[in-house]
Parts: C-alpha cells; structure tokens; sequence
C-alpha cells in the first residue's frame, strides 16, 4: 500500500509540474482545476515542490478576476530555473552534441563538436569528456543533473541501452550506456539512449504542451 501511495504521489507531482510547464503562471486552485485533484491535495503538494525549489511565485500581481474574488487572492506560480536540468548528448554522422536544458526546457548550454574517428571507443570517450564539461558547468550554475539522454541515428532497445546498428555510423551491437557508465560514472543510472529521430519528435511535443497530441515531425539528414 504504501508503495502504491508513493507511486501516486509522484505521479501527481509530475501532473503539477507538467501542467506549469504548459501554462505557466497557474494558482494552487487553478492547479487543482486542471489536474483533477482536490484543492487541499494540491496546496500540499505544491507546498512540497516550492520546498524543493522546484516551482516558485511569479512576481507579476494576479489577475484582475482572481483580486475580485472573496478570500486569499490567487498566487501565480511557475517552474525554478535554478535547481535542476538534464543533459542532452548526441553522435552523428560528423559530430557530437551537448545541449543542457533546465526544468522549463530553456537550453543553458548547446556545444558542437567534430566527431574524429569512427570506431565507438574513441568515440564514446570523446563523449565522455564532452559530458563531463556539460557537468562541470551545469555543477557552477548550481544546477543538479537528473538525467542524460543520448540519442543516436540507429536501432536502440532504450531498455537495455543497447544499440543494434547504425549504418551511418557503421557501429553493430554496442553496449553503450554500460561502457559510458564505465567511463563516465558521475552519471550510472541517469543515463539511457534513444533513436535521434524519436528524441526530436518527443521534444517537439513537449514544447508543443497540450497542441501535441497529434503532430507530424520530418527530419532531414544523412541516410
């Protein structure tokens, strides 16, 4: 029981979360509203996310509709940029790519680097370093790292963080997430893969917000 209590709990944290994330500027009410919960369930977990520093109050006043109302006006609330982020890794054909995005998807650092051999060791650690300077600065921001997603141009079981093939990269059966937790442990279980075109199209839909549930991405590129 208590396991599924916890388990609705963070499901419910991220409905909050992603309800800021479409439509910034939400009161606690509103909130509730639009998550379908209780008034009171909702107060006590956007208590819990303003104390993780996770959301905070908007300075501008509240609306015109929400001051007219009786009681406590309305306090408009939106996602912190300044305590949490993921890191966005890429390989491709001719480069590597680093892009490091806060809570509000707001990119903090995009780095483009020249891909200078083709076998996945050198690689990979070439990677490595790249993410390591994305830690670094992500680590003087005062920002914490909570996950890492690599997107690559072939097959991948996300699950296992295994890539089957890339023709263009001409790699075959390649444990990657094992050997970049290997060489890269600050990350360990942060880390998983993803086919570079469904990782574009994800991101599109996030930034869509709820415009997304029906979208067509093209890509264009080599192969």
């Amino acid at each position: 029981a208590s396991a599924d209590l916890g388990a609705v709990r963070r499901h419910n944290l991220g409905l909050l979360l992603r309800a800021l994330r479409q439509t910034p500027g939400l009161s606690r009410a509103a909130l509730a509203e639009r998550t379908g919960m209780t008034k009171g369930t909702a107060g006590r977990l956007v208590e819990e996310l303003l104390t993780r520093g996770l959301v905070q109050w908007l300075d501008e006043p509240a609306s015109t509709a929400a001051r007219s109302k009786k009681g406590r006006p309305a306090r408009p609330l939106k996602l912190s940029d300044a305590t949490i982020c993921a890191i966005g890794l890429e390989v491709d054909v001719d480069h590597l790519g680093l892009c490091l995005i806060d809570l509000r998807g707001e990119v903090r650092r995009d780095v483009m680097v020249a891909r200078n051999s083709a076998q996945p060791g050198p690689t990979l650690a070439a990677l490595t370093k790249l993410g390591t300077t994305g830690l670094a600065y992500a680590r003087a921001q005062g920002l914490d790292v909570m996950a890492a997603v690599l997107s690559l141009p072939g097959l991948v079981d996300s699950r296992r963080g295994h890539l089957y093939i890339a023709p263009n990269l001409g790699w075959r059966d390649v444990a990657v997430c094992d050997l970049l937790a290997k060489a890269w442990p600050a990350l360990g279980s942060h880390l998983s893969i993803e086919n570079e075109a469904n990782a574009a199209a994800l991101s599109e839909q996030s930034a869509l917000g709820a415009e997304g549930q029906n979208f067509v991405y093209v890509t264009l590129g080599v192969g």
